[in-house]
């Protein structure tokens, strides 16, 4: 399933901007909702930095109850009452509810917290979940410390992911395979895990592509081109295998501000499709986590 998260995207290189196909100001939309695929504000520079996330789907207000089922479980069930803000780092709700991410403001992003109750037999993250009212509404079936993303805007499903732990400045993942990923002005704080780019393990659809300090699954734009030494202007538009990096590092690459260019294998290196060029490390941070799957990534780039 991919992952979907708010993102401005920093490549490894100092450059000119460049954004991600139908971005629209810097917002990021989550698969399985109407917007479209083409994703992630992309800035090409030397260090990351952080971007905000949104999805299609407008966010009803308000706070949230509870209902039985025939089975005896409780669903959460979102009404109109005010929610109390709180504490995501704390999750200092009162017993029986979370605290969640949500859209105050009817919009498709999610910029404010709110407590809601916890569903009887909560899921637990990777396990599949289901919003009520709107992808944003902050009322789902995860359990406390998680909450269901990329949900698909046709039925409500989705997958319980961990909310990040410790603090801002000190964020951490249970999961040593995820990263933090802080986006939503804060509001939204989600483990996310990373992906190989050399290895092609992204779902159908989707591209492995350097979000907010490490490779994240994010919908391929399917626009034409994205070869090595093809123009870019987003980082979701080039072939799975290469990356969108300043033009200037790119052989052939003229009158564009950025260039596909393919990854390579430090382990292995191999930049014969593009002459001129060797494979320099990627930064640190796009390097696998220690015990993770993946091949140390470089790039195919002008020395």
């Amino acid at each position: 399933m991919g992952r979907a998260g708010c993102v401005c995207v920093v490549l490894l290189f100092a450059c000119g901007p460049v954004r991600d196909a139908g971005d629209t100001g810097g917002s990021d939309a989550a698969p399985g909702t109407s917007a479209t695929a083409a994703e992630t504000t992309v800035t090409v520079t030397s260090a990351a930095s952080g971007g905000s996330t949104t999805t299609a789907d407008s966010a009803s207000g308000g706070s949230s109850d509870t209902s039985a089922s025939a089975d005896g479980t409780t669903t959460p069930v979102l009404d109109v009452a005010s929610p109390r803000d709180c504490d995501l780092w704390a999750q200092d709700c009162p017993i029986g509810q979370k605290c969640m991410p949500w859209g105050n403001d009817g919009g498709g992003g999610w910029n404010d917290t709110r407590c809601s109750p916890i569903a009887d037999d909560p899921n637990a993250p990777g396990e599949s979940c289901t919003v009520v009212g709107a992808a944003n509404s902050g009322v789902d079936d995860c359990e406390r410390g998680a909450m269901c993303w990329d949900v698909d805007g046709a039925t409500n499903i989705g997958e319980c992911v961990a909310l990040c732990q410790g603090n801002e400045a000190m964020p951490s993942c249970v999961d040593p395979c995820a990263r933090c990923s802080i986006n939503g002005e804060g509001t939204l704080m989600l483990c996310l895990p990373v992906c190989d780019p050399l290895a092609a393990d992204c779902e159908p659809g989707e591209l492995c592509v350097f979000l907010d300090g490490s490779f994240r699954c994010r919908p391929d734009a399917g626009v034409r081109g994205g070869s090595p030494g093809d123009p870019c202007e987003f980082a979701n538009v080039c072939d799975q295998g290469n990356a969108c990096v300043d033009a200037t590092l790119v052989a052939g690459c003229v009158g564009a501000s950025g260039c596909c260019a393919p990854l390579c294998n430090l382990d292995a290196p191999d930049c014969s499709s593009v002459p001129g060029s060797a494979c320099v490390a990627w930064s640190e941070q796009g390097q696998p986590p220690e015990g993770c799957a993946g091949a140390p990534v470089g790039v195919c780039r002008v020395p």
